[in-house]
């Protein structure tokens, strides 16, 4: 039998044991952890953007400040300056007219009046006509005296000057009538613009406003009443799930679009759209009669009747006959419906302008938009 002496110091040998390897396995668990925070923070630093700087150049990361923009190059003269902007969506890119001026310096006025935007270069005054597609070049001639008179010279093109929240828009393909040449690269990310330094820079000789627009206004004019305009648009909503209700404005809508309305000439709904039968694939859907909801040929063409009442009321033209239905309808406010029956309820209005007007009705998805056109022989979706 072992003394009690010795019995203590084994005790106590092996709890120091014990005690050192606990510590030890603890030490070497904090220090796996605490080498884990520090990769998870080095990682964390790594994953970090670079904001430092941004790219000098427009690049397709999306994370870039320039990802979506364009690069300018102007060269006027011996003057060069890159610019980066972001321009329209188009493909290529439309340019905004103020955003040229200011890149080659020239002079550019827009006349609220008329919607006409004057470019002036030295000797040359171009009148761009709302429409897009119209230019008038104003310029100087001597005749064999040494005299000097204006000249103009009308110039129709296919893509011109747009209009889109109130800015003007010229494609480069145009710019040529601006005495610059205006090269893209594949991508649409770089543009070139080389000024004429015969005309950039030169701040002599110009026409004035009235005398540019004192050669052009009465043809401006005459453009001005043939370009096509749209008088009004409007358009409801309705639940394409329901499938015959949605058959049968589809006929409808069909019906009255392209119809021309000549000045002076009454419309009628029912005698364009013609009796709702189904043999002229009209199917059944609820109608209201007399206060109630009741299934019959061609449920739901009365949409598209309140929804001409509306483009027609925002065109400013004269509804003669309407009626409004007997239980409210969800798809337009308030006393602006216009419910039709064949042979008994019209919906009739009279084109009370001196130009003929054109219906444009269309579907897209749950939408249906009806427009009245002015200046214009057909309207196609």
């Amino acid at each position: 039998m072992m003394p009690i002496s010795t019995t203590l110091k084994a005790f106590v040998t092996i709890i120091v044991i014990f005690h050192f390897f606990l510590f030890s396995q603890i030490v070497a668990a904090v220090t796996v952890d605490a080498q884990n925070v520090m990769n998870q923070e080095e990682t964390t630093v790594n994953e970090e953007p670079n904001t430092d700087g941004e790219c000098n150049i427009p690049c397709d990361n999306p994370s870039c400040p320039n990802h979506d923009k364009v690069q300018i190059n102007v060269q006027n003269g011996s003057d060069i300056q890159t610019v980066l902007v972001k321009l329209s969506e188009d493909q290529p890119p439309l340019i905004p007219l103020r955003l040229l001026t200011q890149l080659t310096g020239a002079n550019l006025e827009w006349d609220k009046d008329t919607g006409a935007v004057f470019y002036f270069l030295p000797g040359e005054a171009i009148v761009f006509h709302p429409s897009g597609n119209v230019l008038y070049l104003v310029g100087k001639e001597e005749d064999v005296t040494g005299k000097e008179s204006l000249t103009w010279q009308k110039v129709i093109f296919e893509h011109g000057i747009t209009q889109k929240d109130g800015v003007s828009l010229i494609p480069a393909s145009t710019l040529n009538w601006l005495a610059i040449e205006g090269l893209w690269d594949e991508n649409f990310r770089y543009l070139d613009l080389i000024c004429d330094s015969r005309y950039y820079g030169n701040s002599e000789n110009y026409i004035a406003k009235f005398q540019a627009w004192a050669m052009v206004c009465e043809d401006f004019t005459t453009e001005t009443q043939n370009t096509p305009k749209r008088l009004a648009s409007y358009s409801t909503y309705f639940n394409p799930d329901q499938v015959n209700r949605t058959i049968n404005l589809k006929l409808a809508c069909a019906a009255i679009h392209d119809i021309e309305v000549l000045p002076g000439e009454i419309f009628s709904f029912n005698q364009t759209v013609g009796p709702r039968t189904p043999q002229k694939g009209y199917t059944k859907a609820i109608t209201f009669l007399a206060g109630q909801q009741i299934y019959s040929y061609g449920g739901g063409v009365c949409q598209v009747s309140s929804t001409l009442y509306n483009a027609v009321q925002n065109a400013g033209l004269q509804t003669l006959e309407r009626y409004a239905h007997s239980l409210p309808v969800n798809y337009v406010p308030s006393e602006m419906d216009a419910t039709v029956a064949y042979g008994s309820k019209d919906y009739r209005f009279l084109n009370n302008t001196d130009r003929t007007i054109l219906i444009y009705c269309a579907i897209n998805k749950n939408q249906l938009t009806i427009e009245i056109w002015q200046n214009v022989k057909d309207v196609s979706f």
